[in-house]
């Protein structure tokens, strides 16, 4: 499964579109737009909790509005 999971992952990394007239470019030019670490972690240490937007809407639902 990881030798599949790297060769997927390589062939991503790889990825073109088209720009512009017979012109291609990298999806990703960089690391951080193809995998960012801190908001990775960010989602992990906040698993569980309830985000700030979604508090409101459950106190404006309650009828605390």
């Amino acid at each position: 499964m990881k030798i599949h999971l790297q060769s997927f992952l390589n062939n991503k990394v790889k990825a073109k579109r088209k720009s512009g007239k017979n012109k291609m470019r990298f999806v990703y030019n960089d690391f951080k737009k193809f995998f960012d670490y801190e908001k990775e972690l960010n989602k992990v240490r906040n698993k569980g909790k309830k985000s700030e937007l979604l508090e409101k809407i459950i106190e404006y639902k309650k009828g605390g509005h």
